[in-house]
């Protein structure tokens, strides 16, 4: 597939890979993985069991029980409570950051790859110049330039992301351009820029549609370790990596709740995208 011969070594790729599990229930996994993130989002948007940002120092440090049952953390904060509000901040920044690598990404790509050219080769030079650095390293430093917010977060993580999804859909669109639909869009007339969004587009968005998948997980790791390291989302704002972050030094004297369920909320995040993705690959695999 042309998509192995632009997809780039680091981060996440369309590897053409087949799924170890039967699409469904991958996909069924995946799904369900992520239906249960989101009712956790929802829940502790309306109704949480505590206040995420409250301290309480008669609390802290609470075992998991019934009062707190996922426990409290050193400040008497309900870490339940956190790890819900966690969800919709790392679950919309994930969102936000494909959103905008996908859509960026794709249009440059494939608008370069069609028109060919100097536009062609400006962009695959930036692009080029971007892949050179590993994304959480680049993501690092435009976040320590820009400074600690979720906005900037999400810039720094989409910047990072947005060349693999370029280089994605010049590859798709390169290989799909001189096809016998696209000559006859041509032939009857058509503009390039019909040609693309309306017939090339809609048959090259599929390894995509995977990338995303994969780059949501992705940017979930990235934010979290951006937060962890103190250049992300800054405590006491209730995000999974910094509380993992705030909760790594209590492991040693046996506090263990305060950052492993957070952090293996990042992990049922990661592999319910990687699931799905996973899934999506596949059928299309088959289709191919």
């Amino acid at each position: 597939m042309a998509v192995l011969d632009v997809a780039p070594l680091e981060g996440p790729v369309f590897t053409g890979r087949r799924s170890r599990l039967p699409v469904s229930i991958s996909a069924a996994v995946g799904v369900a993985i992520l239906a249960m993130l989101i009712v956790l989002w929802i829940w502790g948007a309306i109704a949480p069991p505590h206040n995420p940002l409250a301290t309480d120092p008669a609390s802290q440090l609470l075992p998991p029980g019934t009062g707190h049952i996922l426990g409290t953390d050193k400040f008497g904060r309900d870490v339940l409570s956190r790890v819900m509000a966690g969800t919709g901040i790392d679950l919309a920044i994930a969102l936000l950051v494909t959103g905008i690598a996908f859509t960026v990404g794709v249009l440059v790509g494939s608008l370069a790859a069609y028109n060919g050219g100097w536009l062609d080769d400006i962009v695959l030079r930036v692009v080029d110049m971007v892949l050179s650095f590993p994304a959480f390293v680049l993501a690092l430093a435009i976040t320590a330039v820009l400074g600690n917010s979720v906005r900037n977060v999400v810039i720094a993580i989409a910047v990072a992301y947005t060349p693999y999804f370029v280089r994605l859909a010049r590859g798709e669109v390169l290989s799909a351009r001189r096809s016998d639909y696209a000559e006859n869009a041509r032939a009857v007339g058509n503009p390039g820029w019909r040609v693309v969004f309306l017939h090339l587009l809609p048959n090259c968005v599929t390894p995509a549609l995977v990338q995303a998948s994969l780059t949501m997980g992705w940017s979930i790791l990235d934010a979290s370790g951006l937060s962890f390291l103190g250049l992300g989302i800054k405590p006491p704002t209730a995000e999974w990596g910094v509380e993992v972050s705030e909760g790594a030094s209590n492991i040693v004297s046996g506090e263990w709740w305060t950052s492993v369920f957070p952090g293996l909320a990042i992990t049922f995040a990661v592999l319910a995208f990687n699931l799905i993705g996973e899934a999506i690959q596949t059928r299309f695999s088959r289709r191919r």
